[in-house]
C-alpha cells in the first residue's frame, strides 16, 4: 500500500488493521480471483484503492505517529 498499489486480501488476513476503502477484501479461491480481475479490468477503481491505501499508510501507519502513540503508553506507564 505505502507504493501505492492496491491490495486484496482475506478478511483473516486484513484482521487488527483499520483500512476501509484500502484493502479488497476477499475469501476463498474464487472470490479472490474475482477481485484480482475486477481491480485488473477497473483502472479507475485500481487507483482509488491504491490512493486510499497510502493516504492510510500516512495517516494512520506513518512512524511518527505511531511512534507518537508508543511514547504515550510508555509515559503512561511510567507515571503509574
Amino acid at each position: 500500500m505505502a507504493l501505492p498499489r492496491a491490495v486484496i486480501a482475506t478478511a483473516s488476513a486484513s484482521r487488527g488493521i483499520s483500512l476501509p476503502g484500502a484493502v479488497t477484501i476477499a475469501d476463498g479461491e474464487e472470490e479472490f480471483s474475482r477481485a484480482v480481475v475486477s481491480l485488473l479490468k477497473d483502472s479507475a477503481l485500481r487507483q482509488k484503492t491504491a490512493i486510499a491505501g497510502r493516504q492510510a499508510i500516512e495517516t494512520v501507519y506513518d512512524w511518527a505517529t505511531l511512534a507518537s502513540r508508543y511514547e504515550n503508553v510508555y509515559y503512561g506507564l511510567l507515571n503509574n
